[in-house]
């Protein structure tokens, strides 16, 4: 299975490595994040997590319709579209301000897409990452620099460098890859 097939949610065993889930990606499967390839085990497990909190929002708002004896059904419809209506907009939001970025620790480069690279790097020296090359210290790691594009960018750049693939989304260092790191912060500066 290739690594564009291929589900990119993390699982971790008890007593075991974090590791890729091995089945297949399916297209689409992610709602809001299809430029994420994940499988529709992982896809219906975040389905979950997320939609359980507006489920109990929106059995909530029914109550209160039914206590308030109003038009419940214009209530509900009216929430639900005020609902999808932010949740589209903080994914446009999401994917308009998504930078592609280049994090460094010790032999490798992190090439990811966030809309905040600086949360981005915190949440990678707290909890360790994923798919991280074996034995590298994360707590030291530092954003080298960040472009423009988001995830088509990150998708464009693993492409590009997929010789140099290590785990994941973390690349060896080599001459090739500093050189274009290098074209990227002068073209910033």
């Amino acid at each position: 299975m290739s690594y564009e097939t291929q589900c990119v949610a993390a699982v971790q065993r008890p007593g075991w490595e974090v590791t890729r889930c091995s089945r297949e990606a399916r297209p689409g499967m992610s709602g809001y994040l299809t430029l994420i390839p994940i499988c529709s085990w992982h896809s219906n497990q975040a389905r979950r997590q997320f939609a359980a909190p507006l489920q109990d929002e929106l059995d909530d708002l029914k109550r209160q319709v039914a206590e308030h004896e109003c038009d419940g059904d214009k209530a509900v419809a009216a929430h639900i579209e005020e609902r999808e209506d932010y949740f589209e907009a903080r994914a446009k939001r999401w994917k308009e301000t998504a930078q592609a970025y280049f994090i460094r620790c010790g032999e490798y480069v992190k090439i990811g897409a966030s809309a905040s690279p600086l949360n981005r790097l915190e949440t990678i020296r707290r909890t360790g990452g994923v798919l991280a090359p074996t034995g590298l210290d994360l707590s030291v790691a530092e954003l080298i620099i960040s472009e423009p594009g988001g995830f088509t960018r990150e998708r464009e750049l693993h492409a590009k460098f997929a010789h140099l693939r290590e785990a994941g989304e973390w690349f060896r260092e080599t001459p090739e890859l500093t050189a274009y790191i290098e074209s990227v912060s002068e073209a910033a500066a």
